[in-house]
């Protein structure tokens, strides 16, 4: 009797668990093709679509990003994906703004949309090409450093840090997702992510004596962007 309870339970176990092994591999297909129907490869944009206005960090991005620019300044905008921060906010202040990313696709929607007499798209790998000029007055890198790895951003921090203007008091500002502080998991497109502010402090502290940082947190959305503002950075003052 005993043996037969044993068979029906590891039956009815097995049976269970047959049941969950489908159902995931359906949701992650289904969850699959949803992304992918959007053929954007920029990840922000496909959150957006979804979420809706319960999501609209782009636009916290683009507002916020464009009141530290000063009429005539030089611009750089990291990772600029589609082009829409550069072609919408940052345009109407800055004297020139070059926009790169390593993405053609990206590249060529960015030049059909946001095209404007001061912003120059360019065709960039920051892992192994230098930026279109040697000094720029505000860098921009929003949602990006958490997509290298930790040697790759160190050596990009390094050269945002030598990047920017002294005469200018040039800054530098990004953001990146922290999930597993609030959730307990991350992303899977992501090759580095940050666990807590702390961590990504010590991050970027080598290259930056002032930083501030301050989190936004969108509905009911799982994802918390934390923003940091840089200033002075480490590499020039050495210098004097």
């Amino acid at each position: 009797m005993r043996l037969i309870s044993a068979r029906l339970k590891y039956r009815l176990l097995n049976l269970c668990a047959s049941i969950i092994v489908r159902i995931a591999r359906f949701i992650s297909i289904s969850y699959t093709n949803l992304w992918g129907s959007f053929r954007l490869p920029w990840f922000d944009h496909r959150f957006d679509w979804l979420c809706g206005p319960d999501y609209w960090v782009w636009n916290e991005r683009g507002i916020y990003g464009a009141k530290l620019i000063r009429d005539g300044d030089k611009v750089l905008d990291i990772c600029c994906g589609d082009g829409i921060y550069s072609g919408l906010y940052y345009s109407m202040f800055a004297g020139l703004v070059h926009a790169i990313d390593r993405n053609e696709e990206g590249l060529n929607l960015a030049r059909k949309r946001y095209s404007r007499e001061n912003v120059k798209f360019f065709k960039v790998d920051i892992t192994k090409e230098d930026f279109p000029l040697k000094n720029y007055d505000v860098i921009f890198m929003f949602a990006a450093i958490e997509h290298f790895s930790i040697e790759d951003g160190t050596d990009i921090l390094g050269r945002i840090a030598s990047a920017l203007s002294i005469s200018s008091n040039g800054c530098f500002i990004g953001s990146t997702p922290i999930f597993i502080e609030a959730t307990g998991h991350g992303h899977p497109e992501h090759v580095n992510e940050f666990t807590s502010i702390e961590e990504l402090k010590n991050f970027l502290s080598p290259h930056f004596a002032e930083i501030e940082f301050w989190s936004s947190k969108w509905g009911k959305s799982e994802r918390k962007d934390t923003y940091f503002l840089c200033r002075k950075p480490i590499s020039h003052e050495k210098k004097d």
